[in-house]
């Protein structure tokens, strides 16, 4: 399957969300950090697929999707 980088804001929240997904056999990376550092690193390697997690901090969650729209890779 595919590569998912999901991106969530609490870290015990985002393994258990990971879950499912994992178990329908995509490979899965986390990102729940405030610092948008390990984002950028996304722009060299991107994955097949980001999901945002909006349960918690929608108005960033829209950010994170801007941004990385805006982004060319």
């Amino acid at each position: 399957m595919g590569r998912v980088l999901l991106v969530h804001w609490n870290e015990a929240e985002a393994i258990e969300r990971a879950a499912p997904l994992r178990r329908a056999g995509h490979d899965v990376a986390l990102h729940w950090s405030q610092d948008s550092t390990g984002l950028r690193a996304v722009r060299g390697d991107p994955p097949d697929c980001v999901v945002i997690d909006l349960a918690r901090l929608p108005s960033q969650g829209r950010a994170v999707g801007t941004w990385l729209r805006q982004t060319k890779a």
